[in-house]
This record gives C-alpha cells, structure tokens and sequence, in this order.
C-alpha cells in the first residue's frame, strides 16, 4: 500500500502542480496495474491509488477547473432561481465542485458526493461543511440535479452505467454531463471515443433533452429527463454511433486542422496591408 500522505506531500499537495506533470503521472500509475482498455483486472486498485487525491488537490488549484466550477454554479443560479435544490454529484470524490457550491448557492439543502471509492482524506477536508455528505447508492427520485463531471470516459459501458443512473430521476429533473472522450489520459477508455460527437443524440434514447451548454464550460451539457429510456432504440443508437462516431472524430479532426491553417495563410496578406507603411 502507498502511504497517502507522503505520496501528495512529494508534490507538494498539487501546489503549482502542471497538469502535464499530472496526466504522467495518472498514465504510469495506469500502467503499473498493467491495465489497458482491454483488461480492467486491477481497476478497483487504481482508482483507490493516492494519485486520485493528488487529481481532486488540483482541482481545487487549477485556476481554469475553478473557473468551470463556477460557471456550473452559475448555471443553478439561473436555472433554479434560487429555489431549495438537493444535488447529487457522481463521482465527485474531491468534493471541489460540491464546497463552491454550497458556498455560492445557499438554497442547496444537501449536496451528496456519490463515490464508490471515498478517500478518507477529502471527507476528513470536507467535514465542517454541514451539507456535503459522502453517499455509496443514489436515493431514488430524491435529487433535483445529478452531476456528472468527466466520468464516462473513465468507464467501460458509459451508456449503461448513465442509463441505471437516471432511473432514480424522474421527469423534470436537471442531468448536468460533462464529457471528454479523448485520449487525454490512459484511463479514458479508447473504445468510448464514438461518443466524442454523438453522445447527445444517443442519449436521447435514454429520455433526455438536450437544453444548453453550459457557457465557458463547453464540455458540461445540461439536460432534462422528459421520458423513460427506449431500450430497443438506445440499442439500434449505439450500434450507429460506434460506425460512424470514429468517422466523426477524423472528420471534425481534419476540419479543425484546415480551419487553422486556412486562417494562418489569409492571416499573412492583412498582416502585411496593416503593416504597410505609405
């Protein structure tokens, strides 16, 4: 076993920890279990690795994650109105998410961090706030938001494990997602990057409408539950996705690279008329 504390202590806690320093990290640890998006053998073992302390330590230093945390509590704001709301956050072991928002919403009556490996380390740093509470199960038709911030690509059946999550949700309900099925990081499992540009239109088989992305955190989508999932459909759904999803991703790669180098060569000619001295 690895002793926790001085694990985060020799990187000084993610104090000016880069996330390049970070990502290589997670990857080694990643390979020392010898797993792959094949084998998935020692999985419990790596998410209960420190290394998941030192990534919710960064979260809470990282000037643009703070930002983002923000931006979703915004989002409540406007959404709610400030009406008393009960959240459930999946996954959010680190509980950064769940501190600025019960500081910034004061309506929220119970913000639970849904976390099937809890570090005792965070519930100790999160223990004087009364309204954040570390739960193992969702309670059925309880919570008026689940949160779920980048944790599908981290899994290897995404659509199933959304699908058992959401029918503890009933209609009207606030699905907050954000998604990054990109291979960032060893651990986001290749075989779930088909959902890279059609996670939206598959998961409206499982009852959701798409309302908006969430304004300066475009990776977090917010959506509505609005009917029960349609297994047949979300079936023949996947199937479609996991043809033409890897095609997507070439394409909207190759768009991206044209568009920049486009705007690079038309970029020179106005430099040199702005620059043009009479």
């Amino acid at each position: 076993m690895v002793d926790e504390y001085k694990y985060i202590k020799s990187f000084n806690f993610a104090k000016n920890l880069s996330k390049k320093t970070l990502t290589n990290e997670i990857d080694r640890v990643w390979d020392s279990y010898h797993l792959s998006s094949k084998n998935f053998k020692n999985i419990n073992l790596f998410y209960q690795h420190p290394v998941w302390i030192l990534n919710g330590l960064w979260t809470y230093e990282d000037k643009n994650s703070v930002l983002h945390r923000h931006l979703v509590v915004k989002f409540f704001k406007d959404f709610f109105k400030n009406r008393p709301i009960k959240v459930s956050d999946y996954g959010g072991g680190a509980g950064s998410l769940g501190k600025i928002c019960v500081k910034l919403y004061n309506n929220i009556k119970c913000y639970d961090i849904i976390e099937p490996y809890p570090f005792i380390y965070f519930k100790k740093k999160l223990k004087k706030e009364k309204k954040i509470f570390f739960k193992k199960k969702i309670k059925k038709n309880f919570y008026d938001v689940l949160i779920m911030q980048t944790v599908l690509e981290h899994v290897n059946n995404p659509i199933d494990v959304l699908k058992n999550v959401l029918k503890n949700f009933e209609k009207g309900k606030l699905i907050l997602i954000g998604n990054d099925f990109y291979p960032i990081e060893k651990c986001h499992i290749k075989t779930n990057f088909y959902l890279r540009h059609t996670f939206n239109w598959v998961v409206q088989s499982l009852g959701l409408k798409f309302i908006s992305v969430i304004k300066g955190c475009e990776y977090m989508n917010a959506y509505e539950v609005v009917n029960s999932s349609n297994k047949y459909l979300i079936n023949i759904k996947i199937l479609i996705a996991r043809m033409v999803g890897p095609l997507l991703n070439i394409a909207v790669d190759l768009y991206q690279i044209l568009k920049k180098n486009i705007f690079n060569i038309l970029k020179k000619p106005i430099n040199a008329i702005t620059n043009y001295k009479i």
